[in-house]
């Protein structure tokens, strides 16, 4: 099992999973979209303001300008779950949108 250190500077065990798909419609399209998720198995009842869980959703439409470079236009949609200052679990929400280049050497 991985492990990352919080502020304190103990170990935090986790468990973390991606799962993606691509699709491309032709030579020059592509879809693609897939789900984050990072659970922290540990601290979950600490006094620590540590982050508990964050996952994230996302969706892309990709377009192939030459052989070697591609532009993407993705949507993600985050969520992170994290003691407030009562000490109580809380949720955030955030979303982002990217618009990337890619050239291939």
């Amino acid at each position: 099992m991985p492990s990352c250190y919080s502020s304190a500077n103990t170990a935090r065990r986790f468990r973390a999973y991606n799962i993606e798909a691509n699709y491309a419609t032709n030579d020059y399209w592509g879809l693609y979209g897939g789900f984050d998720k990072l659970n922290f198995m540990n601290d979950l009842n600490s006094s620590n303001q540590s982050i508990q869980s964050a996952d994230g959703k996302f969706l892309g439409i990709s377009y192939n300008l030459t052989k070697s470079t591609t532009l993407r236009l993705e949507y993600d949609l985050f969520s992170t779950q994290y003691y407030n200052q009562s000490k109580h679990i809380t949720t955030s929400r955030a979303r982002q949108l990217f618009l990337s280049a890619q050239y291939d050497f």
